[in-house]
C-alpha cells in the first residue's frame, strides 16, 4: 500500500523520460508490476481489517477507482497537454501516487488488530495446490477479459476521438471520461 505507489510514482515519471520504444516497454511491464503490488495488498488489507460480512462494500468502495480515476484523468491530461508536453505530463501523473503513498503510510495500520488477535490463517497448501483450483483460474480468466476491455477502452477511445473524429485532446479527454462516470454510477448502483 506504500511501495506500489511509491514504484507507480517511479515509473510514471520514467515513462516521460525514456527515449527509445524497448525502454518504454520496460518502463510499462514495470509499471504493471507495482500496479499488481498495490492491487494483492488492498485485498489482504481489506481482508485484514474488515469483518466478512463488510468486505464487500468495502470492496466496492475500493473498485470505484476504478471509475473514478479514469474519468477524473482524462479531462486532466487534456488540459494538461494543451499547456505542457507529454513528457512533462507523465512527470506532473507522478505527483499523485506520491501523495496516495503518504496517506497510505499516515493512515494504513501496519499490522491488522484482526491479525493481532488471531493466530496466523496462512495455510502451507503449496503453489501446485494453489494452481490446482478451478476457482484461481475462472478469477484469472474474468480479470483477464475485463482488463483487455478496459485498458483497451482507456488506451483506444481517447486517440480514437482525437484522430478520427477530430476532436481536439481536452475534448477527447472529456468525452473519453464520460463511460467512467456511467461506470461509476452503475457500479455504486449495484453495490
Amino acid at each position: 500500500m506504500i511501495v506500489g505507489p511509491l514504484f507507480w510514482a517511479h515509473f510514471t515519471g520514467l515513462t516521460g523520460l525514456v527515449s527509445t520504444v524497448a525502454a518504454l516497454i520496460v518502463v510499462q511491464m514495470l509499471f504493471g508490476v507495482s500496479e499488481g503490488l498495490s492491487n494483492a495488498a488492498t485485498y489482504k488489507l481489506i481482508g485484514d481489517n474488515f469483518a466478512a460480512e463488510d468486505r464487500p462494500r468495502a470492496m466496492s468502495i475500493w473498485v470505484t477507482a476504478l471509475a473514478i480515476a479514469p474519468a477524473l484523468t482524462g479531462p486532466a491530461v487534456g488540459m494538461l497537454l494543451t499547456s505542457f508536453g507529454w513528457h512533462e505530463v507523465f512527470l506532473l501523473l507522478a505527483v499523485p501516487a506520491l501523495v496516495v503513498a503518504a496517506v497510505n503510510f499516515a493512515l494504513v495500520p501496519l499490522v491488522s488488530p484482526q491479525a493481532q488477535n488471531e493466530e496466523s490463517r496462512v495455510t502451507n497448501a503449496g503453489f501446485r495446490s494453489v494452481l490446482g483450483e478451478p476457482s484461481l483460474w475462472l478469477i484469472c480468466g474474468a480479470y483477464g477479459f475485463w482488463s483487455i476491455a478496459y485498458w483497451g477502452f482507456l488506451g483506444w477511445m481517447p486517440s480514437y476521438l482525437a484522430l478520427e473524429r477530430h476532436i481536439d485532446i481536452k475534448g477527447a479527454g472529456v468525452l473519453g471520461g464520460l463511460p467512467y462516470v456511467c461506470g461509476l454510477c452503475g457500479g455504486l448502483a449495484a453495490d
